[in-house]
């Protein structure tokens, strides 16, 4: 069950950077300077559209509050513990 949870998630993950991609016209980049990474910058094609809110007007208090968070989209079902660091299992 978990090997299915993780290929949907990573199907899911490749639709939201294609869908990026046809948005603007070039792949998400990693991060580069004061950039968010990749994982920020497909929230909207994750259907994550108020936290990538918060990220684009600066939300601190939010951000915070969002990084302090693990992200279940971005995590294989068969890592097993948060240790309280945001991680994304998926590069």
């Amino acid at each position: 069950a978990r090997a299915t949870a993780c290929r949907s998630k990573l199907h899911q993950l490749n639709l939201a950077i294609h869908n990026y991609l046809e948005l603007y016209q070039y792949f998400p980049s990693p991060v580069f300077g004061n950039e968010y990474s990749y994982a920020v910058k497909i929230l909207p094609q994750l259907d994550q559209a108020q936290m990538a809110a918060d990220f684009q007007t600066g939300n601190r208090e939010a951000i915070l509050l969002h990084l302090v968070q693990p992200m279940p989209m971005l995590q294989c079902p068969s890592e097993t513990g948060y240790s309280g660091v945001p991680y994304i299992s998926y590069y």
